[in-house]
């Protein structure tokens, strides 16, 4: 049987194994540790956002301009080889994103430990060995749950899916300038934050009609709805909440 191929792999891991780093990073915060350090608690947000973003498929189809999505329609095996972009699912529920994350961690002994993230090429054998037939059954079924949206990728073919790299792209550049020293979680103006840098490396060449330009307000606004403005609604209620306590004490 062919490997699957390595393009595949290393993107899979790419795109997995941070997650599962917030993950287990999360079965070890607390409320309280996030309340110590605004920074730190930012970056958790930030991250959670991410972890999220696999099942806004929806979400950010019907941002204008608007796209047809039906991956739950009657015979969508057979409509999504004709129509993929319409008809192939091109997101995650957050029970399947758990099972796809479960691979990149291997178990050990010790009782509640959250186990270790596998290296590349532990990952890789493991891809190798389950297409080939070993593992057990849900450990394939959640391999190909992770890979779906990446089998014969094409920007044009999956555009829902292109959105929610965008998006991510942008989140996880947001969440690197946060480690500057001089970064201060944003009180007004988010733009800085979720500038794409780079952007000409975020061209795809074959997917006519839909300019990058487009993504990106596509992705502005999904970012004001998601991310930016629960942070405000949440931080306002906070700040009402401990100027009421203190005009009551």
């Amino acid at each position: 049987m062919v490997r699957p191929k390595y393009e595949v792999v290393s993107t899979l891991y790419g795109l997995y194994a941070p997650l599962a780093i917030v993950r287990t990073m999360g079965r070890g915060l607390t409320q309280f540790d996030l309340s110590l350090e605004s920074r730190i608690e930012f970056q958790y947000y930030l991250a959670t956002k991410l972890y999220g973003s696999f099942k806004d498929d929806a979400n950010l189809a019907s941002i204008s301009p608007r796209l047809q999505y039906r991956p739950s329609a009657k015979d969508w095996r057979i409509l999504r080889e004709e129509e993929p972009q319409i008809y192939w699912w091109q997101g995650l529920t957050m029970g399947r994103l758990e099972s796809s994350l479960d691979l990149l961690v291997a178990p050990t002994a010790r009782n509640g430990n959250p186990g270790r993230l596998l290296s590349f090429g532990e990952f890789e054998t493991l891809c190798v060995d389950l297409y080939q037939g070993s593992g057990e059954e849900y450990q394939r079924k959640a391999l190909a749950v992770a890979a779906n949206a990446l089998y014969q990728f094409r920007a044009r073919d999956r555009p829902v899916y292109w959105r929610m790299l965008i998006a991510q792209a942008r989140l996880y550049q947001a969440l690197l300038r946060t480690r500057s020293p001089s970064f201060r979680v944003p009180d007004g103006n988010w733009d800085f934050l979720f500038h794409l840098e780079d952007s000409g490396g975020f061209e795809w060449r074959d997917n006519p009609g839909r300019p990058l330009e487009e993504t990106l307000a596509v992705t502005n606004v999904y970012l004001t709805e998601h991310v930016v403005s629960p942070w405000r609604s949440l931080h306002d209620a906070l700040r009402n909440h401990r100027e009421g306590s203190s005009r009551d004490s």
